[in-house]
């Protein structure tokens, strides 16, 4: 089973050394409160029928917190579907 090591600001990391470089850098950065840049957090929602249909035709799965194909995690369904359209090729 795969842990998720889980940053405050929403981001997800297959590995704990990936957590912990992250959280370094995060905290030599200034805050949105000391004038650095809002952060933003993903929020996902179940897709669609027509985005349900388009993961089925590009072999995309949900498991609910993530879109996977091919082995790879997606945060985002038009990352997964950019990745599974490149790698099945032209249509």
């Amino acid at each position: 089973m795969i842990n998720h090591h889980r940053q405050p600001e929403g981001y997800r990391y297959e590995h704990l050394g990936d957590a912990l470089a992250h959280a370094r850098l995060t905290r030599a950065r200034p805050d949105e409160e000391n004038g650095g840049p809002p952060r933003f957090q993903t929020v996902l929602v179940s897709p669609t029928d027509a985005e349900q249909a388009l993961m089925a035709s590009l072999g995309i799965q949900f498991d609910g917190r993530a879109f996977r194909f091919a082995g790879y995690r997606y945060d985002r369904l038009a990352n997964a579907v950019n990745y599974a359209r490149q790698a099945n090729g032209p249509t």
